[in-house]
């Protein structure tokens, strides 16, 4: 899950891959989705976004891929 934070008066993105407290700060919106796009292809999971704005987005579903590649 990525969502956008204020830490220290400055705007960055929070990259979470698990429950539990934030474990990536990203200074760009384009970098953390980045990541997060990766890290669900690699371990074949989905990534999302979150903000108060548009509430939650599906960024990347790799479960099906993650699946159908097993031999």
């Amino acid at each position: 899950m990525v969502r956008k934070a204020k830490r220290d008066g400055a705007h960055v993105y929070v990259l979470r891959t698990a429950p539990g407290s934030d474990q990536y700060l990203l200074r760009t919106r384009e970098r953390a989705v980045e990541q997060a796009v990766t890290f669900a292809r690699r371990h074949g999971v989905r990534a999302w976004f979150g903000d108060d704005d548009s509430g939650v987005v599906l960024l990347e579903d790799s479960r099906a891929m993650k699946r159908s590649s097993a031999p």
